[in-house]
């Protein structure tokens, strides 16, 4: 994506990592929505088509964002990944992980990123469950609320959404962190984070419904269990081996 030739050299860089697979129904919204522009940084997407069958990676080159392919489906943490080295190397003081679907409101990185880039913290998190009338149905909210309980009690934060995708991180922070799940990230991130000692905060940002398709990560059942292991699987590896 172009970015503003207005900016200094000292303007923070935040690149926007957005893993997808198979997403070419929606990544081309989604790309056209994110700001090109800001006042107090410079903007820069990075899509990881991470295996796509369809045309995903084409639409996100017609829409100026760089792309990194992978051979093969390796799953959104590991995507994840793959953009949290590239825009390290590139120089980003902040990343972005937005999802490729619609349901992050890109207008937003804006609010997102501040807490960030004022010092203030080290890592957020949009909240939607700090959005009265969030549109989630009863069946998944409840479930956010368990397994914010869960990852509370591992951690010792007050996190109230701790499935959320849309999350912001200061890039050299991310070197303290080994991260390993394939999949479920977002619990993972949050634990490592938090055992770390990094400072956590929330936004509150709302949600939206998937713009079309359905979800790469399986039934609500199955993402429930693969979600807890991530969790349980990132306390243990920090208890035992990054801080013993």
């Amino acid at each position: 994506m172009p970015l503003n030739p207005l900016h200094g050299l000292h303007c923070p860089l935040v690149m926007v990592v957005i893993p997808a697979f198979n997403e070419a129904e929606n990544i081309g919204k989604v790309l056209s929505e994110i700001p090109k522009d800001s006042n107090s940084f410079r903007l820069q997407v990075l899509v990881i088509d991470d295996g796509s069958t369809d045309c995903t990676a084409e639409i996100a080159h017609e829409f100026g964002a760089l792309v990194v392919q992978t051979k093969h489906n390796q799953g959104q943490g590991a995507a994840i990944r793959i953009g949290c080295e590239f825009a390290i190397s590139a120089g980003a003081q902040i990343v972005v992980t937005m999802d490729a679907d619609g349901q992050h409101d890109p207008r937003k990185i804006g609010p997102l990123v501040q807490p960030i880039l004022n010092g203030n913290l080290d890592f957020t998190i949009a909240s939607r469950m700090l959005i009265k009338g969030w549109w989630a149905n009863p069946w998944r909210r409840l479930g956010v609320v368990m397994f914010n309980l869960f990852v509370n009690l591992l951690t010792g934060t007050q996190i109230t959404d701790c499935s959320s995708g849309f999350r912001a991180l200061r890039s050299s922070k991310i070197s303290k962190l080994t991260l390993c799940e394939p999949q479920f990230a977002a619990g993972e991130m949050i634990v490592k984070c938090a055992k770390h000692g990094l400072r956590i905060g929330e936004v509150p940002i709302a949600g939206q419904p998937r713009a079309s398709g359905e979800t790469k990560k399986g039934n609500d059942l199955s993402y429930a269990v693969g979600f807890a292991r991530g969790v349980l699987r990132a306390w243990w590896h920090c208890v035992y081996h990054e801080l013993s």
